[in-house]
């Protein structure tokens, strides 16, 4: 087919395409020379032929008109396609500062005409060009971040018995297609996802289009926890790409009731006698009406006890409540669990225990040949519920009558309690 390279309408054309890339020639220059690009490749183009070099189809679309002998001006226009349906175009020119010899394409590929032959007394006119790829550079992080945006949305504080929704949104800003995404994160200790579900996502992220991935979690116990940064991964044109977002924190308000229980045993004369302290902690942030209960084996003789505690736990504040036991007879026995109910002003309520104490036949044994050698003898054991603290503070307190404003809330937070029939 015939060129007519004199008509009108392409001389138009072609001297608006020049204006416009030769207006962003020091642009392209300077941010070309921060990347970091794979070694070229040398593609010698015929007109009308093209070649796929790393998913961009490169055509040599049109040259310059031939003359009898070499010119200066000769260039030669080049169409590239993605294979994800972006496209650009450009003039390239040798031995000549009209034309630019090189061309950078959307900071991912570059291609630099080293060679144009346009004479007549060749069959067809042909170009070498040198092709580079870009590698992940030092501007990807800026062109990721201009083309898509990742956020995570949640609240920063929460009750106990709350759950804190969170929101994952990645948009496409830019007409490209990301052919591969995938969206994760991890929860740090003391918080669950509710309802449990896996937190990561993988899909795929069409040209301005949004995707939104959700979850909840709960905590175990109230305190500050950070949540740890999600981390979104995508490919484009075989590149990876990575962003994540900042961390996030996370108050949970809340009483935190805890249960543990000690005892110590010593053998007089064939007698037993076992020392029992029960603790009662908040190691919460907020206060609760606490209601206590203890229990003692029945093969034991109870020969003293504190008198059961209930009342208005404040943070950090415990209890203590001793008993004293007297066993007849040595062999395993066990000490019950001790519960403990609560309820605080928000209605959030709850039970917990502090787990059965086993104390073996081998314990009294030993305790008999530590009374037979007078020695003394401690024998101390404890137990702690699985939800224990390891900074539990004990600070002691009583309840008795209204005496003060402390005890006054007492009082109406037992009043509560009992109207809430726990």
């Amino acid at each position: 087919m015939k060129r007519n390279l004199t008509s009108l309408p392409f001389r138009i054309f072609l001297f608006f395409l020049v204006i416009f890339f030769a207006a962003n020639i020091t642009v392209m220059a300077v941010s070309a020379a921060d990347i970091d690009w794979k070694d070229p490749e040398e593609y010698t183009l015929d007109w009308g032929e093209e070649v796929n070099v790393s998913g961009y189809t490169i055509k040599a679309v049109d040259f310059s008109k031939s003359s009898p002998t070499d010119v200066e001006d000769d260039f030669v226009m080049l169409s590239v396609r993605s294979n994800k349906s972006d496209s650009w175009t450009a003039v390239l020119g040798t031995n000549q500062s009209f034309y630019s010899p090189t061309k950078v394409f959307n900071d991912l590929v570059k291609i630099n005409a080293s060679k144009i032959v346009t004479g007549s007394d060749i069959p067809i006119p042909y170009t070498v060009i040198n092709v580079s790829i870009s590698n992940e550079t030092k501007t990807s992080t800026s062109w990721i971040n201009d083309s898509v945006s990742f956020s995570r949305i949640t609240v920063n504080e929460i009750y106990i018995d709350q759950k804190a929704h969170v929101t994952v949104k990645v948009s496409n800003l830019k007409g490209i297609h990301f052919e591969k995404i995938s969206i994760n994160t991890s929860l740090p200790d003391g918080l669950i996802v509710d309802p449990d579900q896996d937190l990561d996502f993988k899909g795929s992220l069409p040209p301005r289009k949004d995707k939104t991935f959700h979850y909840s979690v709960r905590a175990i116990k109230p305190g500050n926890y950070t949540l740890n940064p999600v981390h979104l991964n995508l490919t484009y044109l075989g590149i990876d790409y990575h962003l994540k977002t900042n961390d996030s924190n996370l108050v949970v308000h809340g009483p935190f009731i805890n249960i543990s229980k000690n005892y110590s045993l010593k053998a007089e004369d064939d007698t037993y006698f076992i020392d029992v302290s029960t603790i009662t902690t908040n190691e919460g942030d907020r206060a609760a009406y606490v209601k206590f209960e203890d229990r003692m084996p029945s093969e034991a003789k109870i020969i003293g006890k504190d008198k059961g505690k209930s009342g208005v736990l404040y943070p950090d504040q415990s209890f203590t409540i001793n008993s004293s036991l007297k066993v007849e007879e040595k062999g395993n026995l066990v000490l019950p669990a001790s519960f403990a109910s609560f309820s605080d002003s928000s209605g959030y309520s709850g039970s917990v225990s502090s787990g059965n104490i086993l104390i073996p036949l081998a314990t009294f044994n030993e305790a008999v040949e530590k009374a037979k050698s007078k020695e003394p003898l401690e024998i101390n054991e404890s137990v702690k519920p699985d939800n224990a603290s390891i900074n539990g503070t004990n600070n002691n307190s009583s309840f008795g009558s209204v005496r003060s404003i402390k005890d006054f809330v007492n009082v109406t937070m037992e009043f509560i309690y009992d109207s809430l029939n726990f």
